[in-house]
């Protein structure tokens, strides 16, 4: 699976660059300093967790799949879209509310993270029993 997250990492990427865009010049000055705030705080988590996932994936291929890169890819996949998706939608539509989903995409995003620590961790043991 490594390269459909490669797929993913590279749409995300593409997806943060558009939306990036978008917000720098088409909505400055109409929105207020929280929805502001909200949206560059997606936007820097957009951009590195989409190289996250790009990293990891690339090191599933390097390092031999494993069912922890799996775990690790979809994770940050899922918190990215969680994390980065509610944020972008409290920032277009002001609803505060749509915060309390914020939280579930940070958990995947740390439970990613360290899934892939320890599959790299894991890979190292296995590459040297062999």
């Amino acid at each position: 699976m490594g390269r459909q997250f490669i797929l993913f990492g590279a749409l995300l990427a593409l997806l943060h660059i558009l939306l990036s865009a978008f917000a720098a010049h088409w909505l400055q000055g109409d929105w207020s300093a929280d929805q502001q705030r909200w949206f560059d705080l997606a936007a820097d988590y957009h951009g590195s967790q989409s190289a996250g996932l790009i990293l990891c994936a690339l090191a599933s291929l390097i390092l031999g799949p494993s069912q922890m890169f799996n775990r690790a890819c979809l994770s940050l996949l899922f918190g990215t879209l969680v994390f980065c998706g509610s944020l972008y939608l409290m920032a277009w539509t002001g609803i505060r509310g749509l915060g309390a989903v914020t939280p579930v995409g940070g958990v995947a995003l740390l439970l990613g993270w360290g899934f892939f620590a320890y599959a790299v961790l894991r890979s190292g043991q296995t590459s040297q029993s062999r």
